[in-house]
């Protein structure tokens, strides 16, 4: 594509800078105006103008030396969190350096992680060296990386959000003269978000743009085409919008082709400047609360991602934080931070009252390492910070059974509230139908073997269980200790339709809030049923019981005993807060399947 546009001067305060992104927003809304109206509206200020890092002013020669300066500063404000390096820059530092880099000839690569990001870096370790340790600047797109940085004690300047350096950068691009391409995002969107970008920074040349297929990559054909044409236009910049980790994917399939370009992973930020999707206001991008104006706008994409997956990440992040501030890590030997006693490589003579031999240098640093490693106040800080640790994670502890408590009142609150309609109807139909009871109540051993009452609607006739001996020979469950039997002739018509969606379990909300049970935890056994359990099998009763757990969304009763046992053990020394809710989401899926269910 041509040069679009006139050039005019760029101004580096931040008021032009806010003007061009209101002008980019506004366009969002279709209130562009004209290029003669946006001059006259845009009046030229009578003050000094101020040098850019990457200004033509200055020789060169002194330009590359003050270039040198700034890339070397770069690699001095990395930090770590959770393993993955963060470069503590501003978006202007981050700019600078790219459009500096450029004009030497150096290309880069520039990666935006942020909370999901960084939780796949996490999980996924392999991409964790190709991208996290390949990449030239990693910038925190995020306000909970820059809270984290901030707890940890090695805060980051500030948030480096991608869709807010595309403005910032394509607006520098313009004034040095830097080419620009768009690769990715919906069809239509790059073109759309190109001719905005050119009216309001006017002399940005657009090298391209190009929004390849769906599953170009599984091509080898489509990519390497792709490549030739992103090749062939030479572009200063790519703007790589597929998101993560497509787009550092696709980034390093062209790096090689282009070693004098920069590559940026932007993400979405494409759609947002075309108005496919509307920015959040600037206040909730401030509070960290943008996610919030993305779940509303894409809540089937998006609710997995930052609800069940992100956010018990973020209490992960935020902990490990506040431990890593508390209890730095210790520097390995041979790194930098690394502090050793050191002998000198010589021999020490030691001169005793009986004029004996000397000693060597050896023995000397063992006899100095003893008496340091015997110090009073060495061991009394050794044992102080034992018992610090040891607070510590009894309090997390402590807070994370707060959390799930928490989690199961206001759970079986809202649940309540929300199935009375089906619970009032049902206990209208067991009354209805069969003589006895609305409710069953049945003994069952919970935590530690404590005995309570469980309710449920009643689905069986009154004499159920005294018809049970006459049954055990027909019991479908293997390992003989739990009782089921697909078509028990016990169950009324209405009990049937209860169990196969386990609607008769409603009740045991009621056990939720008094605190015998929780929304998630092994199912509670009989008493006669634990009188049977090995050892072993009796690690299920550490744990409180619950409505739903592994087994429970993994085929119910179709799974033998004993397997049973294995995944509620499983569970119960995995437990954690996302665990939880991963299981809550998926026992939905697993009453609506019916799968093992009579």
């Amino acid at each position: 594509m041509r040069v679009i546009g006139w050039e005019t001067p760029f101004w580096s305060d931040g008021s032009s800078m806010n003007e061009a992104v209101e002008l980019v927003e506004g366009a969002q809304m279709g209130l562009l105006p004209s290029a003669t109206a946006r001059s006259e509206a845009m009046p030229v200020r009578r003050r000094r103008q101020l040098r850019l890092p990457f200004s033509d002013q200055r020789p060169a020669g002194d330009n590359d030396k003050r270039n040198q300066k700034t890339s070397n500063k770069v690699d001095a404000k990395r930090i770590s969190l959770l393993g993955i390096p963060i470069d503590a820059l501003t978006e202007k530092e981050v700019v600078d350096r790219i459009i500096s880099d450029w004009r030497r000839g150096r290309g880069g690569w520039v990666v935006t992680p942020n909370l999901d990001h960084l939780r796949v870096l996490c999980r996924r370790p392999e991409l964790k060296h190709t991208i996290a340790e390949a990449a030239t600047l990693l910038v925190a797109d995020g306000m909970p990386l820059v809270w984290a940085s901030r707890l940890q004690g090695t805060p980051l300047p500030e948030r480096v959000a991608g869709s807010e350096l595309i403005l910032s950068l394509t607006a520098a691009a313009a004034k040095a003269g830097a080419s620009i391409f768009f690769l990715g995002g919906n069809p239509g969107a790059g073109e759309r978000a190109a001719e905005l970008l050119a009216r309001a920074y006017p002399g940005l040349q657009i090298a391209g743009v190009l929004a390849p297929p769906m599953g170009f990559e599984q091509d080898s054909e489509k990519v390497a085409a792709i490549r030739d044409q992103i090749v062939e236009a030479n572009p200063a910049l790519v703007c790589s919008c597929f998101g993560f980790p497509k787009q550092e994917w696709v980034i390093q399939q062209l790096r090689e082709h282009l070693p004098g370009s920069w590559f940026l992973g932007l993400g979405g930020s494409l759609s947002m400047i075309s108005g496919e999707f509307k920015r959040a206001p600037r206040w909730m991008r401030i509070t960290g609360l943008e996610w919030i104006c993305r779940l509303v706008q894409e809540p089937q994409r998006l609710f997995k991602r930052y609800i069940i997956q992100d956010a018990p990440f973020a209490w992960r992040l935020l902990a490990r934080s506040v431990w890593h501030r508390w209890f730095p890590p210790q520097p390995e030997a041979g790194s930098p931070g690394a502090v050793s006693l050191r002998i000198p490589p010589r021999v020490i003579r030691v001169v005793p009252a009986n004029r004996g031999t000397h000693t060597t240098d050896e023995e000397t640093r063992e006899r100095i390492l003893s008496l340091y490693s015997s110090s009073s106040i060495v061991r009394s800080w050794q044992r102080a910070r034992a018992r610090l640790e040891q607070f510590a994670w009894t309090e997390f502890l402590g807070w994370g059974q707060a959390i799930k408590r928490t989690i199961d009142v206001v759970g079986a609150l809202f649940l309540l509230i929300l199935s009375l309609p089906v619970q009032v109807l049902f206990a209208v139909l067991v009354k209805a139908t069969s003589p006895g009871p609305v409710f069953f109540t049945q003994t069952r051993v919970g935590k530690g073997g404590r005995l309570f009452r469980m309710y449920k609607f009643r689905s069986m006739h009154v004499n159920a269980e005294k018809r049970m001996a006459e049954l055990l020979a027909g019991n479908e469950v293997a390992g003989g200790v739990i009782f089921k039997i697909r078509n028990d002739p016990r169950r009324t018509p209405v009990g049937s339709f209860m169990r196969t969606w386990s609607i008769d379990e409603l009740p045991q909300l009621w056990n939720v809030l008094l605190g015998d049970m929780s929304l998630v935890g092994p199912r509670p056994p009989l008493p006669s049923e634990v009188q049977q359990y090995t050892l072993a099998q009796r690690h299920r009763l550490e744990a409180l019981p619950g409505l739903t757990c592994t087994w429970q969304v993994s085929g119910r009763c179709e799974i033998p005993f004993e397997k049973q046992v294995e995944l509620d053990v499983e569970y119960i020394e995995s437990q954690s807060i996302s665990l939880d809710v991963k299981l809550l989401f998926q026992t939905v899926s697993a009453v609506f399947q019916r799968r093992g269910a009579y």
